[in-house]
């Protein structure tokens, strides 16, 4: 299979791209839109910053994963992961498991509510990586009742402390 590693190199550039972008690129609003901005200026960055998970289930995705890296991966150190869930619905109570042969991850599970038709819900991970290297986290986005699944993989590349 030959789109495999082609998938998995598209996504390890794309989570390098992600990894420790902090740049502020917000512009400076008319008077009257200030308090909007301020108030949208966090979930605005998250999403421009955020990379789409890759879909590894066959069915059609209940919801969509995104994650930003909000600084690089090092061995032995703790860092951080949001995860932002949405759908095109809404979703009362939407499973999260996340498993990984390479990371630590802390905590594995968790329930969010999709309460607005395409309004992310996020969930920040604690992931410590053990060796340098290519890792990947598995994601599972399931409904209460088990009757849709979605499973997406988060690519994270580790590397070693300077």
């Amino acid at each position: 299979m030959r789109s495999k590693p082609v998938a998995i190199c598209a996504a390890l550039t794309l989570a390098l791209a992600a990894c420790g972008s902090q740049e502020d690129q917000t512009a400076v609003p008319a008077e009257g839109d200030q308090a909007a901005t301020a108030a949208n200026a966090g979930s605005r960055r998250s999403s421009e910053e955020s990379v789409a998970a890759v879909l590894q289930s066959q069915a059609p995705a209940l919801a969509t994963l995104r994650y930003t890296l909000p600084q690089r991966p090092t061995v032995g150190e703790p860092f951080p992961v949001q995860l932002q869930v949405s759908a095109p619905q809404t979703v009362e109570r939407l499973q999260l498991m996340v498993e990984s042969a390479d990371l630590q991850v802390t905590p594995d599970r968790a329930a969010l509510a999709l309460e607005s038709a395409n309004e992310a819900a996020t969930h920040e991970l604690t992931l410590t990586g053990n060796q340098a290297g290519f890792a990947e986290i598995t994601v599972r986005l399931s409904t209460d009742d088990g009757k849709s699944e979605a499973v997406y993989a988060v690519p994270v590349l580790v590397e070693t402390a300077p």
